[in-house]
């Protein structure tokens, strides 16, 4: 059996949005991109571009029934 790692970035009244960019996600208006890396430190990357490489990495998801 294989673990499931998630990872998210989500604020505590549930926001899941454009946490990495100011730029990330402009639709509607919406002017709070980028909310998540005032709070990160070096060992997280923090100008660095960290995360995405580990996203694109390839991955394969199987159904839980047999």
């Amino acid at each position: 059996m294989r673990r499931l790692i998630v990872s998210e970035f989500v604020t505590l009244d549930g926001v899941m949005r454009a946490p990495g960019d100011k730029d990330e996600d402009r639709d509607g208006g919406f002017d709070l991109g980028g909310w998540t890396l005032p709070y990160w430190h070096d060992t997280v990357g923090r100008g660095k571009r960290v995360f995405p490489d580990e996203m694109r990495a390839a991955f394969e998801l199987k159904s839980a029934t047999p």
